[in-house]
């Protein structure tokens, strides 16, 4: 079994791995130009992938988290010129209209370097590499191997007031249902505050929760301390459950006060 030995290689020494290899970097991967000038200094590599899209790679030999810059930098140029380059490569067949992909290359990357990378809104990729050379032979061969880059988080789902609302079938309900929220509010405009959530509507006081307002298909239900210690829900179908409860939510927000 032959054995291996891990080589390093200068930076242009991985400028030419590459032209020999791209297509251990990414299977139908093909080399375009190296050192190509721009305004913002002189790109390290120009590929092509398999679908045509023109890529940009950015290369260092040790672990540099200024390389997603000057890689972003490139990108901009090449944003603004992909058609240019493109007649100026007629044999590498780019297609312009396909979005550009920046690729970094080093045998590392740092865990800011990560962090900073899921919130870049481009196609990015991100390869370590290794060079080895084989016993009895003379060829170092790069070793590519591509790195997760982070999920962003999630953004948490939002329910809009009008999707409680609009749950309602029962025009009359549905119409409490808005007044009730603007009026509450309207009892305490700086301290009270109506946050839509999953299933309801909350309410509450300095934050602390008043009550809950919970859409149904023809009336909905408002949740509250309508003693001092005991949470009921009480169905709202009509204006006049509604007249008969507005005073104990009245009472509810009182007792928060007290207890300010």
């Amino acid at each position: 079994m032959s054995k291996y030995k891990h080589v390093d290689v200068s930076e242009r020494d991985l400028e030419e791995l590459i032209r020999r290899w791209s297509d251990h970097i990414e299977e139908g991967m093909r080399f375009v130009d190296h050192q190509c000038q721009t305004d913002r200094g002189p790109l390290d590599i120009l590929l092509v992938d398999s679908g045509n899209a023109l890529c940009v790679a950015e290369l260092k030999v040790c672990e540099d988290d200024s390389m997603l810059w000057q890689g972003l930098d490139y990108y901009d140029f090449l944003s603004k010129n992909v058609h240019a380059v493109g007649r100026c490569y007629p044999q590498a067949n780019i297609d312009p209209e396909q979005e550009i992909r920046l690729l970094l290359v080093a045998p590392n990357f740092s865990m800011n370097m990560l962090g900073r990378c899921k919130w870049i809104d481009v196609p990015l990729s991100l390869f370590t590499y290794k060079c080895i050379t084989v016993d009895g032979t003379k060829d170092t061969i790069p070793v590519f191997n591509e790195v997760t880059i982070p999920s962003l988080p999630a953004v948490p789902q939002v329910t809009p007031p009008s999707s409680h609302s609009n749950y309602i079938t029962n025009p009359e309900a549905r119409a409490l249902f808005v007044k009730a929220m603007d009026e509450i509010k309207s009892w305490d405009p700086m301290a009270i505050a109506v946050d839509s959530i999953k299933y309801h509507i909350s309410i509450k006081f300095n934050n602390r929760v008043l009550c809950y307002l919970t859409p149904q298909r023809k009336q909905f239900s408002i949740g509250a301390y309508f003693s001092n210690d005991v949470w009921t829900y009480q169905k709202v179908e009509s204006v006049n459950d509604y007249e008969r409860m507005r005073p104990l939510l009245q009472a509810a927000l009182q007792r928060l006060k007290a207890v300010q």
